[in-house]
């Protein structure tokens, strides 16, 4: 038959000497004259009986047997990193997802309410940030979220700093300031708060004085 050969030998006296051509991705069986796949790891690219290759180090078949070219030696992805599809190469986790082991699996997502801020390759879940509310901003440890101190204000959401009250202007010790307005204007001796619930200051009523500020 057309598919089993003597590779070479001569005067070939029994049909056992006659062996299959092992197609690409195959090579011959230990025992007999057929043929097997080239195992977990190995590529063999052509013809013939010849035994397979080892793949390239840091790569794998990830279990896959009968490798019949080098491009199916995949690249091991250290962690932060994926398998780019339909290709042997890594890429970085995308911004808002991490991978904490080595493989070609896909990243995981954040959970709800954290982020990556852009940052890609993540390799642990603690660098999902919390997205901190207007009033809060990052803690100075970790990933969580903490008031914005007393005599600032932060309207946005996100972990950039609160911002400082204007001058003569301040928070009366409340902490968690998510509105300049909540920036207070500090009123001077004569003067109170006003009573419309505005920032500013009235003169203080007919009959009464005030001696401080505040």
């Amino acid at each position: 038959p057309s598919d089993l050969s003597t590779f070479g030998a001569i005067a070939a006296e029994k049909p056992h000497a006659c062996l299959e051509i092992c197609a690409e991705g195959q090579t011959g069986a230990p025992e007999g004259i057929h043929c097997v796949d080239c195992p977990v790891d190995m590529y063999k690219d052509i013809t013939g009986r010849d035994e397979c290759l080892d793949c390239p180090p840091k790569t794998s078949t990830y279990e896959e047997t009968g490798a019949a070219n080098v491009a199916q030696c995949l690249e091991i992805c250290d962690a932060g990193m994926t398998g780019v599809e339909g290709a042997p190469e890594c890429e970085n986790c995308a911004a808002n997802t991490y991978k904490t082991e080595t493989g070609r699996d896909a990243c995981t997502p954040c959970e709800e309410g954290t982020s990556t801020f852009e940052v890609t390759g993540a390799t642990e879940q603690n660098q999902c940030l919390e997205i901190c509310e207007p009033g809060f901003t990052a803690a100075p440890e970790g990933p969580g979220c903490v008031p914005c101190p007393d005599n600032t204000h932060k309207s946005e959401p996100g972990r950039q700093e609160c911002n400082p009250c204007p001058e003569g202007h301040e928070t009366e010790g409340d902490v968690g300031g998510d509105s300049i307005l909540d920036c207070l204007e500090v009123c001077g001796p004569g003067q109170t708060a006003a009573e419309d619930g505005s920032v500013g200051c009235d003169a203080c009523p007919e009959g009464t004085y005030k001696e401080g500020e505040g």
